[in-house]
């Protein structure tokens, strides 16, 4: 693993959040929270210094529903600081998507947490 994988696995371990097998370079986890069960997906881009992660939706837009959902993810997505709402139009797939940047500095699990 590289510096970024091993920071997220550290995180991820601290929660006791149980990883499954992933992707070269991404670890799979699920997450339990008050409005469902969300996969998620942590994957480190080591050569370009990212880290991303991925919250999954439950579930799928209906194809006659994808535009208006579309529009709203737009709306809902301008202005926001750190991450985005995303769709896939082929499946219906909504994740949200989050990243951290720190090339030339020392990745840690510390990182990984926001300040309360």
């Amino acid at each position: 693993m590289g510096k970024i994988l091993d920071a997220l696995a550290g995180f991820i371990n601290a929660n006791q959040w149980p990883v499954l097998p992933g992707e070269d370079q991404s670890l799979r986890m699920f997450y339990q929270g008050k409005n469902g069960r969300y996969s998620c997906v942590a994957q480190a881009l080591e050569e370009q210094g990212i880290a991303l992660f991925y919250s999954i939706a439950p579930i799928n837009v209906p194809a006659q529903k994808r535009q208006v959902v579309a529009e709203y993810l737009t709306r809902v997505n301008y202005g926001l600081l750190l991450g985005n709402f995303e769709m896939d139009f082929e499946d219906g797939e909504v994740r949200c998507r989050t990243s951290a940047s720190a090339d030339g500095i020392e990745w840690s699990p510390e990182m990984m947490t926001l300040p309360p």
